[in-house]
């Protein structure tokens, strides 16, 4: 399996869409068989997308991504397991072994996968949320 995780200093990058850096790790079970460096160029979506596709990226972990972003990367038939956050080596070791749903490596005021202005099916605003326009 390629996984990729978009990358800042030793982090996993806070916005997948802005972010320069991808690490993709060929993985095995539990074990990085690889792993390979690349810079992300700073093209439209669905270029970033099709960047990710052409490296035989089949998971994304990342931070907060757009809603545009996170439907062209399933266009392309990348897994997209956003809202996380912590050291990149940390977050890799426990989606290989089945434990980010801990929730360890959310990010802070996410209580589940899933949040932000998305309700629970990730669809419209949550209950509570106000629209301040």
């Amino acid at each position: 399996m390629r996984i990729g995780m978009a990358i800042w200093g030793r982090r996993i990058s806070p916005v997948f869409d802005v972010a320069r850096r991808l690490v993709v790790f060929e993985a095995e079970g539990d074990q990085v068989l690889a792993r390979s460096d690349i810079e992300l160029s700073d093209g439209h979506m669905e270029a970033r997308a099709r960047e990710l596709a052409d490296h035989g990226v089949e998971v994304l972990l990342c931070g907060a991504l757009s809603r545009d972003m996170a439907r062209a990367l399933t266009q392309h038939s990348i897994r997209v397991v956003s809202q996380l956050c912590g050291r990149a080596e940390a977050v890799l070791e426990a989606f290989l072994s089945d434990g980010l749903d801990t929730g360890r490596f959310l990010r802070p005021g996410c209580r589940r996968r899933r949040c932000g202005n998305r309700g629970p099916a990730g669809r419209g605003r949550s209950r509570g949320t106000r629209n301040w326009s």
